[in-house]
């Protein structure tokens, strides 16, 4: 009996050191803790985990390097993305025994900006004016050499703050400054002017449709003080056939041109000459879809610049919601101070387009 106690207590033992080796043999991997979601800039990312016996990690793509790994430690490194897609990856840890796939993933870079905001202007006293922006890296300004002398920067929270020095050229002075965040680059117009600078004589070009013919002219131009005050007198003598006469307003850094303005009158006969018809031709505005002849829509026009040379231009300034304004009408209607559906004669509707007026 006492032999076959001896042999149970043996064989228990024999069990329990077997069962301490197996337990001290098991193989560990696990994935505590990660930090690995980047902005486009990239940076270093860690893992944490729990392991065991030899570990290795590698990543599945060439923008994302393994840098150390220990028992406890992946840490890794993320180059800059500076493409717009999103991209991701993944790092394999294994020991001899277990895998764990971790996956990393990085914003693409975008640069965040208003297009209406491309042309900016301020008038002739020291002032400054910020652009909203937003990128995923640094962003780099170049401003030319020749306006360094009145036109500098600071980055704000915003985004950044264009200073203007006093502008006593008697002139509008303008530069292009490009700022670029990443590989992608945004070129901006900065101007600085008054009315004052904008008035005097001009050359104006463009293109006319009339009556189903296209043409180019060119001609004399000049932009007045009216009498009345607060307001200017643009003539485009030579802009059509029918010389226009417009009345604006200067507010936003352009002439506000307002639609209806009354230009004068024509007769026109019929196609057997026996009948004369007096028509009322005023002014209206368009974009590529649609006219306007009303007060309540107007359009600008106001300075930006064309190959380093400053021209005015008709610019949109949203009186008409969801349509861009880039056109001059002349429009004849059948009464005076009737400007209607029933009294309209589209058939002889002038469009006067890509008008731009130089020194």
């Amino acid at each position: 009996m006492k032999k076959l106690l001896n042999i149970f207590i043996l064989t228990l033992c024999m069990l329990i050191a077997g069962c301490d080796n197996d337990d001290s043999s098991v193989s560990v991997l696990k994935v505590i803790q990660s930090d690995v979601t980047f902005k486009a800039a990239g940076g270093t990312g860690s893992i944490r985990i729990e392991a065991t016996g030899d570990v290795t990690a590698v990543a599945d793509a060439d923008w994302c390097t393994i840098k150390e790994t220990s028992h406890e430690m992946v840490t890794f490194d993320v180059k800059e993305n500076y493409d717009f897609p999103g991209r991701s990856a993944q790092i394999i840890i294994r020991n001899e025994a277990n895998t764990q796939r971790v996956t990393v993933t990085q914003q693409g870079a975008i640069i965040i900006y208003n297009e209406n905001d491309l042309q900016q202007a301020t008038g002739n006293e020291k002032s400054s004016l910020i652009i909203a922006l937003k990128g995923s890296f640094p962003f780099k300004i170049n401003i030319p050499e020749d306006a360094k002398e009145w036109l500098s920067y600071e980055l704000v929270d915003e985004g950044i703050q264009f200073n203007f020095e006093k502008n006593t050229t008697n002139t509008v002075r303008g530069t292009s400054v490009e700022i670029t965040n990443g590989v992608r680059t945004a070129v901006y117009v900065l101007m600085q002017y008054d009315a004052e600078n904008l008035l005097g004589s001009w050359v104006a070009s463009f293109n006319r449709i009339w009556q189903k013919d296209s043409a180019t002219g060119k001609g004399p131009a000049s932009i007045k003080e009216s009498e009345e005050n607060g307001t200017y007198v643009i003539s485009l003598p030579n802009s059509s056939l029918f010389p226009m006469t417009l009345e604006a307003t200067y507010t936003d850094h352009g002439f506000k041109i307002a639609s209806g303005q009354y230009q004068g009158e024509t007769k026109v006969e019929n196609e057997d000459g026996t009948m004369t018809t007096t028509l009322y031709i005023y002014s209206g505005i368009a974009s590529g879809y649609y006219s306007y002849w009303f007060p309540e829509q107007s359009v600008n026009l106001a300075p930006t610049m064309i190959n380093g040379e400053i021209v005015l231009t008709l610019q949109d300034n949203g009186s008409a919601e969801g349509d861009t304004i880039a056109d001059l009408l002349l429009g004849f209607f059948l009464e005076k101070d009737n400007i209607s559906q029933n009294t309209f004669v589209p058939s002889l509707t002038m469009d006067i387009y890509n008008l731009k007026l130089f020194r």
